[in-house]
């Protein structure tokens, strides 16, 4: 198989993971977009506004936007770098960490629900695979080359 393969089953993939594993959008009150910073904080909490731009691959001025609604919303917070007061930091809050949790569970509870049909074995090789390409991607990103 060629590389040049590769960018057409990672492009036909992902849509199939959502549409088969997802049946329909999460329960939140929160846009997509805005769920995926709270989540991204939750994971990485307390780094500057610029590491969840970079990460996210969002402009500061929009990045800027989402963390104000998520303030207004009393889902995070702000703070200063304890070593450069200049640099900005975000924190997610017991609210925000609670919004997450949700939608997390009703996702799991969405694949659960979707892989019933699957054999254990399905499930087991399902779960190898997905070993594989976490330990590849893992690779990917300690040899970033930007």
């Amino acid at each position: 198989m060629s590389r040049e393969m590769l960018p057409e089953y990672i492009f036909g993939f992902m849509p199939v993971l959502h549409r088969k594993l997802l049946k329909r959008r999460p329960h939140t009150e929160l846009p997509r977009q805005k769920m995926n910073v709270l989540h991204k904080i939750n994971f990485h909490d307390g780094r500057p506004m610029s590491y969840y731009c970079e990460e996210m691959i969002i402009s500061k001025p929009n990045m800027t936007k989402l963390v104000n609604d998520l303030l207004e919303r009393g889902m995070v917070t702000r703070g200063h770098d304890s070593e450069d007061r200049r640099v900005i930091t975000i924190h997610i809050t017991e609210k925000g960490r609670e919004a997450v949790k949700t939608v997390f569970d009703d996702m799991k509870a969405q694949i659960v629900e979707t892989t019933s049909v699957l054999s254990d074995e399905e499930i087991n090789q399902l779960i190898d695979s997905f070993k594989t390409i976490k330990t590849i991607f893992e690779k990917l990103e300690n040899n970033d080359f930007e």
